[in-house]
Parts: C-alpha cells; structure tokens; sequence
C-alpha cells in the first residue's frame, strides 16, 4: 500500500472554478533541481486552470500539511486516487454552480467511502 498527500481546495480561486485537488508521491530519494531539492511529484492534479487544462504533473514541493484557511491535507492510498478523481468529475457535473457545495459534497463522499477520516 504506497501512501500519498491529497490536497484539496476548500475555497475557489476564482469565478467559475470546480472543485480542485492534487496528489502527490514522496520521492525517495528526493531530486536536485539545480540549487534545491524537490521532495515531491504531482499523480494527479484536478483543477480548472487559466489555460482550460484539468491536468498537470511534475515536481512540487509541499511544505507542510497543516490546514490552513484554503486547503485542507489528508494520507491516502495511491491506489484510491483514480476514485477519487471519479468522484470530482461527478460532483463537478452535479453542482456546477457553487464550490462550496462540490466542496462539502467532495469531502462526505470520500469520508462515506473511507478514503479519508
């Protein structure tokens, strides 16, 4: 069972956003960039961004976990994280008009599903 961080978004980040998170693997070893070191890479990244992607991957850094006031953190299994996308496309469609909504819908489905506590 390989665990990753999920890092979901509590708030839009701007007019028109769907719910949005990321997954992501610690690297062991972690990877030199030329002048610093990179301690993760993305899995899987669901957002609505500027440039109408839904999706990108690469190295990224999370420098803690702790919940802060637009994101929240949770260990999860790897295997789980292709459910969890499913789960956002479907709460995406059904409540395209409030983020807070997709939100709290989001987070109820995975907890029913015991993907997060």
């Amino acid at each position: 069972m390989t665990q990753c961080i999920l890092q979901i978004n509590k708030k839009a980040h701007r007019a028109g956003d769907h719910i949005a998170f990321a997954a992501a693997e610690t690297l062991d070893p972690p990877i030199d960039i030329g002048g610093g070191m990179c301690y993760h890479r993305y899995i899987e990244h669901y957002e609505k961004l500027a440039s109408e992607e839904e999706r990108k991957i690469g190295l990224t850094n999370i420098l803690s976990t702790e919940e802060t006031e637009n994101e929240i953190f949770y260990t999860v299994d790897e295997s789980q994280i292709p459910l969890i996308k499913e789960v956002a496309v479907s709460i995406t469609n059904e409540f395209p008009e409030s983020y807070e909504r997709q939100y709290t819908e989001f987070i109820q489905h995975l907890q029913n599903e015991k993907i997060i506590a």
